[in-house]
């Protein structure tokens, strides 16, 4: 795991990643009833399998450095 943020409006957490395997990078999302599921990142329609670093949110945009 690379970054974590917290999305106020929702209460999500959200938790960037990359993979060792080299599949696609990913951010996972918990929510307050302990839901969670991961999305995985795309970068031109392939997956991203680069650095998924630090993570934001803001303005209703989620931001990860790469």
């Amino acid at each position: 795991m690379s970054g974590i943020a917290a999305v106020d409006e929702t209460g999500q957490i959200l938790v960037s990643g990359y993979m060792k395997d080299g599949k696609g990078s990913r951010v996972y999302v918990t929510d307050l009833d302990d839901r969670s599921y991961y999305i995985i990142l795309h970068r031109d329609g392939v997956p991203f399998t680069g650095h998924a670093g630090g993570i934001a949110v803001t303005d209703g945009r989620v931001y990860i450095a790469s």
